[in-house]
């Protein structure tokens, strides 16, 4: 995604979902997303 652009996604199952941005992983910028039913 280049700057100032979006990106979206819908869950649909409730679970724990990790996600990253690759250019940042190895910086560690990782995160989880819960969905809760």
């Amino acid at each position: 995604i280049r700057g100032g652009g979006r990106w979206s996604y819908q869950f649909n199952l409730p679970g724990e979902y990790r996600y990253c941005c690759v250019p940042h992983e190895l910086a560690g910028m990782v995160a989880t997303v819960v969905v809760e039913p």
